[in-house]
């Protein structure tokens, strides 16, 4: 059985980064992301529910990745992977990325407390429950949230912090055997707002967020003690292959799944603000940057154009062509 890479990518875990790289590997038709529904639609990819085969996919990882999506690779060797991140951390870097957008749609950014009282809290506890609830046993549902989100990060084989993924993330690209220099890590969907001072009550957000804080402390002190694991939590075979063939025993209802996945899409159009208008600015700036480049392209040999900076600008509109998703 050939190995197929599932990943949960959980919001501003560096996995925007993840992606750029694995379309840069093994391109559309060996890799699916589910964390931009918005850019599938665009480019006409289908959801996998829609799909007859699914045999040429090498990883699949996004924000709609869950249980529903191992259905369609039972015949293969799943390979689970995810990332995590410090919840303040994670929180602060969500509310500049929201800055960010905000000002790509030229609208005025909500104030964090506002943008907090929205916030789901213990999101990543949540976010891995939420995706991945069989995976836990009946006699489980009294655990705290952390326990049972430990549980179920048992079942994956890899799992690694967003502070150490620069080491880390490598030992994953290697299990995919991503050639050496697609190993090079770039930074994506960074929001450009660092600098941008953030007034929070530290306590509060604490307090909130209690479980995530719980499970992010047990995951590095796991990592003190198996600093080398592709899961420091110590994945776990056996439990994992139950869970499989419980899974694999369990009806699917494929035009309900579908139906579930057209309504995640709409929430993330709705999420995202006046997206018309944006796409329409995308494409007008694609437009622009693809004209210049035709530009330099009809010039290339003009004298008086130095190479190296003919080369740079063609990188440079590359670059930004490349980014505008």
């Amino acid at each position: 059985m050939n190995n197929v890479f599932i990943g949960v990518h959980i919001p501003k875990t560096a996995g925007t980064t993840l992606i750029k790289i694995l379309e840069k590997e093994f391109g559309f038709n060996g890799f699916h992301q589910t964390t931009n529904l918005q850019r599938n639609a665009d480019l006409g990819i289908p959801f996998i529910e829609e799909m007859h085969d699914t045999s040429n996919y090498k990883v699949l990882f996004g924000h709609h990745v869950d249980e529903k999506t191992l259905f369609h690779f039972l015949n293969r060797n799943i390979y689970l992977f995810t990332f995590i991140r410090d919840p303040i951390q994670r929180i602060l870097s969500q509310y500049r990325f929201c800055i960010g957008l905000a000002k790509r749609q030229n609208s005025q950014p909500v104030g964090f407390d506002s943008f907090y009282s929205a916030l789901q809290k213990n999101l990543l506890c949540n976010w891995i429950i939420s995706r991945f609830s069989s995976f836990l046993d009946d006699n489980d549902v009294s655990l705290p949230l952390h326990q049972k989100a430990i549980k179920i990060l048992r079942c994956f084989k890899f799992i690694c912090s967003t502070e150490e993924f620069d080491s880390k993330v490598v030992d994953l690209l290697g299990e995919m055997k991503v050639s050496s220099e697609n190993m090079i890590i770039p930074r994506a969907n960074v929001s450009g707002q660092k600098n941008v001072e953030i007034e929070f009550d530290l306590e509060t957000i604490r307090k909130d967020n209690k479980e995530d804080i719980a499970l992010y402390s047990n995951f590095c002190e796991a990592r003190k003690i198996n600093p080398l694991a592709q899961n420091p939590l110590i994945f776990d075979n056996d439990y994992y292959q139950r869970k499989i063939l419980e899974l694999s025993s369990q009806s699917y209802n494929k035009k309900q799944n579908l139906k579930s996945r057209f309504s995640q899409a709409a929430r993330e159009y709705k999420s995202y603000g006046n997206l018309e208008n944006e796409i329409k600015k995308t494409k007008i700036d694609l437009l622009n940057k693809t004209l210049k480049l035709e530009v330099l392209l009809s010039h290339s040999n003009n004298s008086k154009l130095k190479k190296s900076d003919f080369l740079k600008e063609i990188e440079a509109i590359i670059d930004s062509i490349g980014n505008l998703d």
